[in-house]
C-alpha cells in the first residue's frame, strides 16, 4: 500500500478503524436505504444499491432521514453487517447516536477533503488523533 495523504477532521464518535472506502455523493437513510441485516443498501435508486456496507468505511455527505436510522445502525452493529467508520460531510443526529451505541468512529472532514478519498481505497480512521489516513492499494 502506498500513502496518498493525511486528512485532518474533527471527531464526532471516538474510536479507531480501517477498511476499504466505500463513497457516495449522495446521502444514505439508514431506516430506509439500508437492511441492517445484510449489510446492504436497499434502494435502487440510491448510487450505492446492493453494495455491502459491512465493515467499510462509508465516505458521505451525511445521513438522511428520520430517527429510525439510529435503530438500524444499532442492530447492524449486533449483527456485524454495519460499517467500520464513517466519514462525513455533516453529522446526522440519529444516524451519529446510532454510531455511538454501536461503537463505530465518525469523523467530520471538508468538502474538498472527503472528495479526495476514492472508492476502494484502504482507509485507517482515528477520530481520536482526528485523522484520516488514506492508502492506494496496488
Amino acid at each position: 500500500m502506498k500513502e496518498k495523504r493525511i486528512i485532518r477532521g474533527k471527531r464526532i464518535v471516538p474510536g479507531q478503524a480501517s477498511g476499504r472506502a466505500m463513497v457516495s455523493d449522495t446521502p444514505l437513510c439508514f431506516r430506509s436505504e439500508f437492511d441492517p441485516a445484510s449489510g446492504r443498501v436497499i434502494d435502487v435508486q440510491h448510487p450505492l444499491y446492493d453494495r455491502d456496507l459491512s465493515g467499510r468505511i462509508l465516505v458521505m455527505p451525511s445521513g438522511t432521514g428520520s430517527s429510525g436510522n439510529t435503530m438500524h445502525v444499532r442492530v447492524a452493529g449486533l449483527e456485524g453487517t454495519a460499517p467500520a467508520a464513517l466519514i462525513n460531510l455533516e453529522a446526522d443526529p440519529p444516524s451519529v447516536l446510532g454510531c455511538v451505541i454501536a461503537r463505530i468512529p465518525v469523523i467530520q472532514v471538508e468538502p474538498a477533503d472527503l472528495n479526495r478519498i476514492g472508492d476502494g481505497d484502504w482507509v485507517e480512521v482515528d477520530s481520536d488523533r482526528e485523522t484520516v489516513r488514506v492508502y492506494e492499494l496496488q
